[in-house]
């Protein structure tokens, strides 16, 4: 019981500080600083999940999200957590037009509006479809994006 905790501590502990790296960092590729400073073999192995640098939509990610086609793909993460997929990415070069555009598909696809916040900069959007949640948070400044998707 011990170990399947520590386990589990140890992919968020891993899980946050991927998206801690991908949300502060403004200039240079995020991608790039993982892969050299973690490397994706270890960060994979720490977090039994994948972690991918490649600058793609993850495969992961389930077919009823809609895929975000504007802006750069930095990195992504995709873990098994109690059964439920976690998967986030993290995207930078995202005007707000886009972002907004992303919103309506989320929305088109199924998604409900939950929560919406916007707070310094960063506008803050969870949806909800059944027993899966997407979260949006994106700050205009920078121009970044992070995805996060739970559930099946």
């Amino acid at each position: 019981m011990k170990k399947s905790r520590w386990r589990v501590m140890s992919v968020l502990v891993m899980a946050a500080m991927v998206m801690v790296i991908g949300a502060g960092c403004g200039g240079g590729n995020v991608g790039d600083d993982l892969a050299m400073d973690l490397g994706e073999k270890l960060a994979e192995d720490l977090t039994g999940g994948e972690i991918s640098t490649d600058n793609e939509w993850p495969e992961e990610m389930p077919e009823n999200v809609p895929e975000m086609k504007k802006g750069i793909v930095v990195n992504s993460t995709a873990i098994l957590i109690g059964g439920k997929k976690n998967i986030s990415i993290s995207m930078e070069d995202v005007s707000e037009q886009d972002f907004t555009s992303y919103v309506s598909d989320v929305e088109a696809a199924g998604f409900n509006l939950i929560i919406s916040n916007q707070s310094g900069g960063i506008d803050s959007k969870t949806f909800g479809q059944g027993e899966n949640a997407l979260s949006l948070q994106y700050a205009s400044k920078s121009e970044e994006l992070i995805i996060s998707y739970t559930g099946d």
